[in-house]
């Protein structure tokens, strides 16, 4: 494919199908390949169902993603499921959506080398989800929630049960542009490691009801990279505005916290566990984890209630949920309309 995306804007309600067939596809392209509801007008009303291809980036250090939804219409989001992305060692965006959802996916970069600065996987407001994602060894920072819009809160966003390992910067970044508030984010479940940036990022945004925990970060030893790296006051304010970040395994970093000038010092919460989650090989891929982390897990996604659920269910922390956690989350219903747990790539159930 060559520099022309497909454009979609204006049509009205159709749901608008790209499925592979036959092992997934391959389409090299030099940039955009879907750019939906940006095309020069109003943002469409169709949703995208984008499954099961494979797209090779040929050419493209830019900020211009592989795939663009600029709709926020919330009965036609799009859903990009089931498909590989190789960077091919560029610094470069794959997807950008506003609403709907990237989910079990697999991004790579061959090649790589260095760090780089362009967000890999951004999801903007409202409702957007980055669930059960493989993203390993690529050139920029790999997830963040991100807007624009300085006059727009953004709402009910999702990261959950991805691992995202090996990257040569940042592993997830909390930051909005200009918005003024992050509501009720939901960052639980995934596995961060060996990125050699941060492995969380919280950054100049006020937030409100966030939820981040049984999440496993672990072995971020860079000179001045932190497990979770506050970029503002944040620390000050969790407890006003009603945050929960507790029962994390914290292991192997150089620091798990950073302390700001002037600030007081981040405390671990009364549920984090400083211990190694067990992966049984990790230099394989083969993050499954031991009994450390296993059945250790809180339930309920806390923070909008200001509370966050009980420690004697069969949740592990971490992407990896086996048999035993299996009917914990479905009984649960720790992320309503998602899947269960893990990654598609990495079989999370053991």
């Amino acid at each position: 494919m060559g520099n022309s995306p497909i454009i979609v804007n204006g049509i009205s309600t159709n749901i608008i199908t790209l499925i592979g067939y036959n092992g997934r596809p391959r389409i090299a392209h030099a940039g955009q390949v879907i750019n939906a509801g940006s095309g020069g007008g109003s943002p469409t009303s169709a949703g995208w169902d984008c499954k099961h291809i494979s797209l090779f980036r040929k050419l493209g250090t830019n900020t211009t993603p592989a795939i663009t939804y600029a709709s926020n219409t919330a009965s036609t989001p799009m859903r990009v499921m089931d498909c590989i992305f190789d960077q091919n060692g560029f610094d470069a965006q794959e997807y950008a959506g506003i609403g709907g959802g990237f989910d079990f996916n697999e991004i790579r970069s061959t090649g790589a080398s260095g760090a780089g600065t362009i967000t890999v996987v951004a999801i903007d407001h409202p409702g957007c989800s980055c669930v059960g994602n493989y993203i390993h060894g690529v050139k920029g920072p790999a997830v963040a929630i991100m807007y624009g819009a300085s006059s727009i809160t953004t709402t009910h966003p999702v990261i959950a049960f991805n691992h995202i390992v090996n990257c040569l910067s940042d592993g997830i970044t909390l930051k909005l542009q200009n918005a003024s508030t992050l509501y009720n984010a939901v960052v639980v479940h995934n596995t961060i490691d060996n990125n050699q940036g941060h492995g969380i990022v919280l950054g100049t945004t006020m937030m409100s009801y966030l939820s981040l925990f049984n999440n496993i970060i672990s072995n971020h030893v860079g000179v001045g990279k932190n497990a979770i790296n506050f970029t503002d006051g944040y620390q000050v304010n969790v407890q006003l505005q009603k945050n929960i970040v507790d029962a994390n395994c914290y292991y192997g970093n150089t620091a798990d916290f950073n302390t700001i000038s002037s600030v007081v010092a981040w405390a671990y919460g009364p549920n984090d566990v400083q211990a190694n989650p067990g992966y049984v090989n990790a230099g394989s891929g083969n993050y499954k984890t031991g009994s450390n982390v296993n059945a250790k897990g809180l339930s309920g996604l806390g923070g909008v209630a200001g509370t966050i659920g009980a420690a004697t269910n069969k949740l592990n922390i971490g992407a990896y949920q086996g048999p035993a956690a299996l009917s914990a989350l479905f009984t649960q219903q720790l992320l309503s309309g998602t899947g269960a747990g893990g990654t598609l790539m990495r079989n999370p159930l053991g």
